[in-house]
């Protein structure tokens, strides 16, 4: 795990930073020729999920609505340009970290403070259906565990282990995911203090699973390579900042509605479905 670490600045370097993020928008042209918005899962763009040790004072809850809107147009506006950049030759694909990664540091730096990443790879020859569908389950547990929002890639891994049963003639197939959504994560101290801590995160899966006979002498047994990565990305929202500073707030706003509008000329859908598997 890798972690980045920016506190918060001064108007001044609230400023600069500013600057780039208009100057890396500016360059992304989201009035550009419309891409394919194949990047959304099947419920929507943004995934919210709400984690509270016990229900939130009111006036909590009435600034979580406020933030949500601001970090809905944050996410929104790092999708449009991971669409729009992809759309572009020679560019990453709009699955890959590395296109979500550019947009979230340089589009969206004054307003997170840091962002970190974390890695998870598996690589595993495995021989045998038995053997081959056990490692199924285990990442299936792993997907599971990480996030409600893998829930379609965890199906995926269901019919991956039903070919296998099948000893299915496909020798390879992969899949790749990609999710941008919001947290918002409320709880209390034992001193009794409430902390509220919003985030921006992404998540990213890639998998792909290739099968292949051994033959010794007259016995032949099936052979299964997996490999499988996750990998994700977690940007706070600078909230104490939001909250002291009522230029900080205007930025944000005028920031999002500016970019908004151009992102919203250059394709009717976001909403379309993300998920992608593919046979060789």
């Amino acid at each position: 795990m890798s972690e980045i670490l920016i506190p918060d600045t001064t108007m001044a370097e609230h400023q600069a930073a500013l600057a780039g993020a208009y100057r890396y928008f500016e360059g992304v042209d989201l009035g550009g020729t419309p891409p394919d918005p194949n990047i959304a899962d099947g419920d929507g763009l943004i995934s919210y999920v709400n984690a509270a040790t016990n229900p939130p004072p009111p006036a909590l809850v009435e600034e979580q609505d406020k933030v949500s809107s601001v970090l809905e147009g944050l996410t929104g506006l790092v999708t449009a340009a991971v669409l729009a950049n992809a759309a572009k030759p020679g560019n990453k694909g709009k699955h890959d970290p590395e296109a979500w990664s550019e947009p979230i540091r340089k589009g969206l730096g004054p307003f997170i403070s840091g962002v970190n990443s974390e890695t998870v790879t598996y690589n595993r020859d495995v021989a045998g259906v038995e053997v081959a569908n056990q490692f199924l389950n285990i990442l299936m547990s792993a997907v599971t565990r990480e996030s409600p929002a893998l829930d379609s890639f965890r199906k995926f891994l269901q019919g991956q282990g039903q070919t296998i049963r099948l000893q299915g003639e496909s020798k390879e197939e992969g899949y790749q995911y990609a999710c941008i959504g919001m947290v918002h994560e409320i709880f209390q101290t034992p001193e009794q203090r409430w902390i509220y801590v919003p985030k921006i995160r992404c998540y990213f899966t890639s998998f792909t699973r290739s099968s292949f006979k051994v033959t010794s002498g007259c016995a032949s047994a099936s052979k299964y390579n997996f490999n499988f990565r996750v990998e994700k990305f977690v940007a706070p929202f600078k909230i104490q900042t939001w909250r002291d500073q009522e230029w900080f707030r205007t930025d944000v706003d005028t920031f999002i509605q500016g970019h908004t509008r151009a992102a919203i000329e250059q394709s009717d859908n976001y909403f379309d479905d993300i998920f992608e598997s593919t046979e060789a």
